[in-house]
């Protein structure tokens, strides 16, 4: 009889050993869930509520009140998810300079990702935003979209999944163009490029007309279109435009929109077709402007003498493409949207039929 009631003690002690091992045991797996729990909502709340971009408000305005300008024609065209994608490169421009840097958007597309097919619209935001951001900043002109891209971590805790993702190069690359190493080729290019800007707009005066006369005419005139043979990099953008002289279609536009932008002058990038005196139709690029709230085109690439063979041109000439009505464009020119693969299309402005009057 004694030898049972110590066994049932025995086993009432080992009982109460595995309880509290249990209670121990199960506490601390709830004190670990919780503060699991508390790090993803402040990261969520950190990242989410972040102002990364103020957005001019206009009531009265198109597009959802947003205000537009020649410098986020593009922006405001974006839904939702691009927009925060285009936000993100805006704050973080200065940062991806280095070609290494990741941004993180942590887990607002969490809703999008979730849905059927959710990658794939992710991925065509992206591309969206990435065009909208090129075309409306004209100071980017280091970075390699190719070598960009987005990272989704699948996040399962608890039976809970989420989605977190980053913007940034593949591990050890970086996705700077060919022609930068570094920041510090980066940062000399840009104070370069600034102090060629400084030097034009200096000597650069008199109505908007006037100031956007002389920018057409010292591009003809120092600006050669590079052949096939003699292209770069560069050849597609501002430093190639501003520094090489020494430029295709694309670099002529950007430069010629940079400069409109530092003048505070309203002018857009314009992708599309054009057909030459030859009837060859080919993948082109100009700009419109802005002269008391109508537009027009010019296209300082076709005003370019070495393009139509070189030699001295004429007034008519010299100015044939140069501040054009809709009737007389696009005879030869036609805009499009669709500014790559997997992208939204996107709207220009309505010229104005007739030329303008000089």
């Amino acid at each position: 009889m004694k030898q049972n009631n110590g066994f049932i003690k025995i086993l009432m002690i080992l009982l109460l050993v595995l309880i509290t091992i249990a209670i121990v045991v199960f506490g601390y797996f709830i004190l670990t869930d919780q503060k699991n729990r508390k790090i993803y909502e402040n990261n969520f709340n950190q990242i989410s509520q972040e102002p990364i971009l103020e957005e001019p408000k206009d009531p009265n305005a198109p597009y959802g009140g947003e205000t537009i300008t020649a410098n986020n024609l593009f922006y405001v065209q974006l839904d939702d998810t691009a927009k925060v994608l285009y936000k993100g490169l805006v704050a973080h421009q200065e940062d991806m300079k280095s070609g290494t840097y990741t941004i993180n958007f942590g887990y607002q597309f969490h809703e999008i990702l979730s849905q059927e097919g959710g990658m794939e619209k992710l991925n065509q935001a992206f591309q969206s935003a990435w065009n909208a951001y090129r075309f409306d900043q004209m100071d980017v002109f280091y970075i390699d979209v190719s070598k960009i891209f987005l990272f989704t971590k699948k996040i399962t805790m608890n039976g809970k999944t989420t989605y977190e993702v980053t913007l940034g190069p593949k591990e050890g690359a970086s996705y700077l163009s060919a022609s930068y190493e570094n920041k510090e080729v980066v940062e000399r290019a840009k104070s370069q490029i600034d102090l060629r800007v400084n030097e034009l707009l200096s000597s650069t005066n008199g109505t908007d007309e006037e100031k956007m006369k002389r920018i057409h005419d010292w591009m003809v005139n120092e600006i050669s279109y590079a052949e096939e043979n003699n292209q770069n990099d560069n050849s597609y953008d501002i430093y190639g435009g501003l520094l090489e002289k020494n430029a295709v279609c694309e670099g002529y536009a950007r430069t010629f929109k940079l400069l409109m932008d530092r003048l505070q002058i309203p002018c857009l990038l314009v992708a599309g077709t054009a057909t030459n005196s030859n009837g060859q139709t080919e993948s082109h690029a100009w700009n419109m402007v802005s002269l008391g709230e109508t537009w027009y085109a010019i296209d300082v690439t076709w005003d370019d003498p070495i393009v139509v063979g070189g030699g001295m041109l004429g007034e008519e000439r010299r100015y044939a493409y140069y501040l054009k009505g809709s009737e007389e464009f696009y005879q030869t020119h036609t805009p499009s949207g669709m500014l790559s693969e997997n992208s939204m299309e996107f709207l220009y402005p309505e010229l104005d039929k007739e030329n303008y009057v000089r």
